[in-house]
């Protein structure tokens, strides 16, 4: 009988230790989720954009945050609306050879300062150019193509250098990137035409809905959901990444052709440059790298694809290259940097051979610029 009762006990103690233990995981759950969704910020760019009735988002312009992807990593940008601590001139400045880079975060140099982004190294590398950084994240070639027409133009430039990762082609699909309205492009009787504009205005309602999902995401019952049904992720960047129909390329296609004919009435050359991201490198050339190349054929339009040059880097090299948000580190831009001169030297006549380094020039303030803390 004493036997049975210590044995009773026993079980009661262990039963009581595991539910205690599993109520306390279960608040710790909780208590986690509501910090990851009071700290999510689901697209970064939230902090120095706005909502565009024309492209969805763009930069607030004349604006400066300190340390915006950590310590000494500023984000400036000017009166214009460019990531730069300069307002620039319609016309190219005498002596100089103008570059436009036109493109999505990878162009905007995500995760790292005005000075380590690859246009601002291509500057300070060749002080002969002036680049104007015409980056955005979260962009896809539509809203870039889109941007350009609209603000691009304003500026004589003598290279458009309109530079792509294979998730942009894959932005064009919807009328939304993550949930941020955007307009889309479509090929209706062989004419390119802008749908969903103007982008309904749903930006400032994006908090809320971010931070549940977050909560809802991060809740453990729901990972492991996943996990069970074998629905979970690979990694958080390919969630951008998927497949791209022949509707989106014809889109595309017909996008470069505009520009390519808009570049050659204004007197500079339209150069189109894949950027490689770090978990497609096994998967080189993509679907979108090989469409590059074969419209590059057709169209005369020249064509840069940097997966090549990361290809010859060792293992370590490569991983030195990336953040690990799969972004380019400051070492990263700068690989690209150096690659994007030797290209466009070899490809463009009469572009600036900048064969040495040249010590980095830091460029003018913006009076005008506020700042965020």
């Amino acid at each position: 009988m004493k036997g049975d009762s210590l044995r009773t006990g026993i079980l009661l103690s262990v039963a009581s230790t595991i539910v205690l233990i599993l109520l306390i995981e279960g608040l710790a759950s909780l208590l986690m989720s509501a910090w990851v969704a009071k700290r999510t910020v689901y697209m970064r760019e939230e902090s120095h954009s706005q909502y565009d009735a024309e492209l969805g988002w763009s930069h607030r312009p004349g604006l400066r945050i300190e340390s915006m992807y950590g310590d000494k990593t500023r984000f400036t940008t000017n009166a214009q609306g460019f990531r730069a601590r300069e307002n620039f001139a319609k016309g190219v400045p005498p002596g100089k050879h103008r570059v436009v880079a036109l493109g999505d975060s990878f162009t905007m140099g995500y995760g790292v300062g005005d000075e380590s982004t690859y246009p601002s190294q291509m500057q300070a590398l060749c002080p002969v150019l002036q680049t104007v950084n015409m980056g955005q994240g979260g962009y896809g070639v539509d809203q870039a193509y889109l941007w350009y027409k609209r603000d691009g133009v304003k500026l004589d430039a003598n290279v458009l250098l309109f530079a792509v990762v294979a998730e942009d082609f894959y932005r064009m699909s919807g009328d939304s990137f993550i949930g941020y309205g955007k307009p889309v492009l479509r090929v209706r009787n062989n004419a390119l035409v802008i749908e969903n504009v103007p982008v309904p205005p749903t930006w400032n309602t994006r908090t809320a809905i971010r931070r549940a999902r977050a909560f809802l995401e991060s809740l453990a019952v729901v990972r492991a959901g996943r996990w069970l049904a074998g629905t979970a992720v690979a990694s958080q960047a390919e969630q951008f990444y998927g497949f791209v129909g022949d509707d989106v390329l014809a889109a595309a296609g017909l996008a470069f052709d505009d520009l390519s004919k808009l570049s050659q009435s204004r007197r500079q050359r339209l150069v189109l440059t894949y950027l490689p991201v770090r978990y497609l490198l096994a998967r080189e050339p993509t679907r979108e790298a090989a469409w590059l190349e074969d419209y590059s054929r057709r169209s005369g339009v020249p064509f840069i694809n940097l997966a090549a040059d990361f290809e010859r880097l060792t293992a370590a090299e490569i991983a030195g290259m990336f953040r690990p948000d799969f972004h380019y580190s400051a070492q990263g831009n700068r690989f690209v940097a150096e690659s994007l001169l030797r290209r466009l030297a070899e490809k463009i006549p009469g572009f600036p051979g900048c064969g040495a380094p040249a010590a980095a020039r830091a460029p003018a303030a913006i009076p005008a610029a506020r700042t965020v803390e």
